[in-house]
């Protein structure tokens, strides 16, 4: 058997230190050095020092297999990191450049961002001799200057001079960022939009110093409960006015990682305008906001208390929103929501509200003026007075929706500068502003009811009357006018008409509340415009009992013969 080999007619072991692994052996085998094994062994076993010897071997090899992976993962990883850094360019974001500048310009402005061919011009050795095509890789030295306004732009820096056209960037040398020049010309190529252009032949010049950069906006409209920090310091300038009557808004600047130095185009409230579907879509964004919100309130007795509204609830309204949405989405990059969300233009639509209203009964609202102005037009004049012969016509396309904008102060104003917005004379605030444009057509008043209590909201529909706009009621059953709201909230509008005093109504801010005071006192005073608001209240009763009696005068007179 194995261990033993034959001799002549017996068996006899191997000696230790041999082996012999078949039955049909004849000779022992030697043991290897540094192997052993006992007396009638079939197989050799490995000393203990020996094995001791041989973990070390394989730890080694094991080892330096580790090492040759890591080395191998590292080069790939380095080229991989050349190859994203490549791509890493402003206008690509999903990259952490395009990342970034993507949240402070939005996704309109930014799917319009180009690369440009000529760059810069150097003033002296620190130029670079790059080639454009270099210039524009995201692993070229330097730093990005990125101009995503609609004008044309002229950086002089330290050591080059950088020309830009609308929506473009490229890189650029210098050995400071912080103090420099800029000139702004009209875009050589006829403005995407009219309204987004300069003064014919005009140049504007800014100068801009390390003081200038700011993490915070004024002070004073910093004192409040919710202070904003922006993410990244930045620098505003005002444009001075084109001698056409428009106001061009502001220019802003930010710096980025890695010296990115972004320019961007604050438009003025005039412009802020929001795509109705853009407008729903922020006011579903309010409600389904994937988080619970904690809300400050007043219950029964006075008492403040913290209410906890979830995902979906239709109790936030646009406090909350602005706590829980605006500030930390937009404010906090100096910006309104318009402006860094929307499609901007020119309002069709000035939407008066009060700000406790639930977004919920505004988007049902907003549902009813949608189908009465845009999917099914309807005309106000369509009541006794003016006829009822109906229009014939709709815009079901997204395109007549997308270019009907409405104005609505939560996301058209800059909730980060809301007292410098304001200003100091009512009369020049955004909202008047808005309310003399020739393309604001109507002004709609959502939830009349608590609109009544309001001075602000008692405000806009005075001067919505001095300016000839049309104004609607609107309720979350529909408009008022257009016989949409049952009978008995007529007369529950009635009633609190009768009763309605503006002079009781109420503000928020004690600033506002004497602006608004002031702005009365011009208009005539509180008799007056209790006056003016009954007749803006009465007409659209009776333009809603109007539809009634059409409908019982049609029963009376199926025939309308000359003699019903």
């Amino acid at each position: 058997e194995a261990g033993f080999v034959s001799n002549q007619s017996t068996c006899v072991p191997c000696p230790a230190g041999t082996m012999n692994p078949t039955r049909a052996g004849t000779v022992c085998l030697q043991c290897a050095t540094g192997w052993s094994s006992a007396e009638g062994s079939s197989a050799c076993y490995l000393e203990e020092e020996s094995a001791n010897q041989a973990w070390e071997f394989l730890t080694i090899a094991a080892s330096a297999a580790l090492v040759v992976s890591l080395l191998t993962l590292a080069v790939c990883a380095a080229r991989m990191h050349v190859r994203t850094a490549k791509l890493d360019r402003p206008d690509i974001g999903e990259m952490p450049i395009g990342s970034w500048v993507l949240k402070w310009v939005g996704p309109h402005v930014h799917e319009r961002l180009t690369a440009p061919q000529v760059v810069s011009r150097s003033r002296s050795s620190f130029g670079s001799p790059m080639g454009a095509s270099w210039r524009l890789r995201g692993n070229a030295p330097g730093f990005w200057i990125v101009n995503a306004s609609p004008f044309a732009v002229r950086f002089i820096l330290a050591d080059s001079d950088v020309d830009l056209d609308a929506e473009s960037f490229t890189k650029a040398f210098c050995t400071n960022v912080s103090e420099f020049q800029i000139q702004l010309f009209s875009n050589a190529k006829k403005p995407r939009r009219e309204w987004e252009r300069l003064g014919e032949k005009q140049v504007v010049k800014f100068i801009t110093k390390e003081t200038d950069w700011q993490y915070t906006p004024t002070a004073q409209d910093n004192s409040g409960i919710n202070p904003v920090m922006y993410e990244s310091s930045v620098v505003r300038m005002s444009l001075p006015d084109p001698g056409d009557g428009r106001c061009l808004g502001h220019i802003k600047m930010t710096r980025g990682p890695g010296g990115l130095l972004l320019l961007m185009w604050s438009p003025p409230h005039t412009l802020r305008g929001v795509p109705f579907p853009e407008f729903e879509r922020f006011l579903n964004e309010v409600i389904d906001f994937p988080e619970t919100w904690e809300c400050p309130d007043v219950d029964g007795g006075g008492r403040a208390v913290v209410v906890h509204k979830r995902p979906g609830s239709s109790k936030r309204n646009m406090y909350d929103a602005c706590q829980h949405l605006v500030l930390k989405k937009v404010a906090c990059l100096d910006a309104s929501y318009a402006e860094l969300c929307t499609d901007y233009g020119p309002p069709k639509l000035f939407i008066s509200h009060v700000w406790r209203e639930t977004a919920y009964n505004t988007r049902s609202a907003v549902a009813k003026l949608k189908e009465a102005l845009i999917t099914r037009p309807w005309d106000t004049r369509l009541t006794r007075k003016w006829g009822s012969k109906a229009q014939s016509f709709s815009h079901d396309s997204l395109d007549a929706q997308f270019d009907y904008r409405v104005w609505f102060c939560t996301v058209c104003n800059n909730q980060s500068r809301i007292k410098e917005e304001l200003g100091q004379d009512v009369q020049y605030s955004p909202f008047a502003q808005v309310l003399s444009l020739p393309s604001c057509q109507r002004v709609a008043l959502i939830s009349p009811f608590l609109a009544l209590e309001r001075k602000w909201c008692n405000y806009e529909f005075c001067a919505a009357k001095h300016a000839n706009k049309t104004v609607l009621m609107v309720t979350s059953e529909g408009i008022v006018q257009a016989g949409q709201v049952a009978p008995k909230t007529l007369d529950k509008l009635s009633r609190k008409i009768v009763a309605f005093n503006c002079e009781r109504s109420t503000c928020t801010s004690p600033e506002d509340e004497a602006l608004i005071n002031e702005a009365i006192q011009r208009m005539g005073g509180y008799s007056a415009l209790n006056t003016e608001l009954t007749q803006i209240f009465h007409q659209a009763i009776d333009e809603a009992h109007a539809w009634a009696k059409k409908a019982l005068d049609r029963i009376q007179c199926p025939d309308d013969s000359d003699s019903c």
